[in-house]
């Protein structure tokens, strides 16, 4: 099996992301959208920053 949990990773934060704009556009119709916009951007930005260091050891 591979060591390299970084796939696992990111498919948790993608399916916690969607959860969390699933439950505000249910709570406020049209909510959800940039809820899911705002998280999925710094999401990509700190994945970014992180992993990029990481890879130009």
């Amino acid at each position: 099996m591979s060591s390299n949990k970084r796939p696992f990773l990111f498919l948790v934060v993608a399916l916690a992301i969607a959860g969390i704009g699933f439950l505000i556009g249910q709570g406020k119709e049209g909510a959800g959208v940039p809820v899911v916009i705002l998280l999925t951007s710094i999401w990509t930005i700190y994945a970014s920053q992180r992993w990029g260091k990481e890879s130009a050891r």
